[in-house]
């Protein structure tokens, strides 16, 4: 008798992003994110570790802002039938993060936290397509106001 499918695993992921800035002046860039996390079996939270570099994004006059940074966060993995490893999954994660932000000569440093949501399609036990939309909260390097920057992001998971 074959073992069931587990949905419990470590997975490494990657993704294109779209970032999106809240102040006019600040225009659009893409960009890309890294990670490693674990999806549980049992229960509802994991965790993940990852990496953003948010493009190089025009800033009005000023020049070219350049963020990137490291965030881990706690993932609350909305789960379908225990067992199922193929197929459709939401997740929620909150989380805190360390960012630089770079408009030459200047650099900021900023911590704060993440919150985002996603939605993953595993095509079969190791692989699956996921988006997720990220909100990061944190500090304008040109003028020391608050910026909040939300990040689109279209990627690949592989679990082990």
């Amino acid at each position: 008798m074959a073992a069931a499918p587990s949905y419990a695993d470590m997975y490494v992921s990657g993704a294109l992003s779209f970032n999106d800035h809240s102040h006019s002046n600040i225009d659009d860039a893409g960009g890309y994110t890294l990670g490693i996390g674990y999806r549980p079996e049992r229960g509802w939270l994991g965790g993940e570790l990852s990496y953003i570099d948010a493009g190089d994004a025009n800033i009005s006059g000023l020049g070219t802002l350049e963020m990137s940074g490291a965030s881990v966060s706690a993932v609350y993995w909305i789960q379908g039938e225990e067992g199922d490893a193929i197929g459709m999954r939401g997740n929620i994660k909150l989380g805190v993060y360390s960012m630089t932000a770079t408009v030459a000569p200047s650099t900021a440093d900023s911590k704060g936290y993440r919150l985002g949501m996603g939605f993953e399609f595993k095509i079969n036990n190791h692989l699956g397509w996921y988006t997720d939309l990220d909100g990061y909260f944190l500090v304008d390097a040109t003028n020391d106001n608050e910026d909040n920057l939300a990040v689109l992001s279209l990627g690949l998971r592989y679990y082990f």
